[in-house]
């Protein structure tokens, strides 16, 4: 059995969904390479940081999107909808951007600045240890609620139009009008 060709639009949708799990994969990863941070008394403090803003940066990647490729918000589970926000909030008033006019929020103010003392050397601290192990475990969840919603969509698109297995390798899927082959092998 031969192989069909998807249209434009389930292409898209393919790619909007394949990249939210790719983002929310490497979420994932960090949250577990953040607590593994957080455990012990010598605790890189620098390491934390880069590794939280790393965190909110892929799990709200696929959010932040232009269309076709944003995932809605509609997808979060309402449970998590305050959780998401937070986030989303951290990620937009701390991480990407900076306003002296922004209010405070439950997390701190926005434009807090401050340091970090390891027991020997001083180092400016401008992001603060934005995920607690707390909050790292309740994203955790998140992400893997939205996981398994996304994983459906993805194996569906993989039964409706890969009939026959292609090769083991790697492939690019096209998402041009009316490319010569849908996926291609790199």
């Amino acid at each position: 059995m031969s192989n069909t060709s998807p249209t434009k639009k389930e292409r898209e949708d393919y790619g909007r969904d394949a990249f939210a799990v790719s983002s929310l994969r490497t979420a994932d990863i960090e949250i577990d390479r953040l607590l593994e941070c957080h455990q012990g008394a010598d605790r890189d403090f620098v390491l934390i940081e880069a590794i939280s803003a790393s965190i909110l940066i892929f799990y709200l990647r696929p959010f932040k999107g232009r269309d076709p490729f944003r995932l809605d918000k509609s997808i979060v589970p309402a449970e998590f909808l305050d959780l998401h926000k937070g986030f989303e909030d951290m990620r937009d008033k701390v991480i990407a951007h900076r306003d002296a006019n922004l209010p405070l929020a439950s997390w701190g103010g926005p434009n807090d600045f401050g340091f970090i003392f390891d027991g020997q050397t001083i180092m400016p601290s401008v992001y603060k240890s934005l995920l607690d192990p707390i909050k790292a475990i309740e994203l955790k969840k998140l992400i893997h609620c939205l996981l398994q919603i996304l994983a459906p969509r993805i194996g569906s698109f993989y039964q409706k139009h890969l009939n026959a297995p292609p090769p083991p390798g790697h492939y690019l899927i096209s998402i041009e009008n009316t490319p010569a082959s849908w996926f291609t092998m790199v």
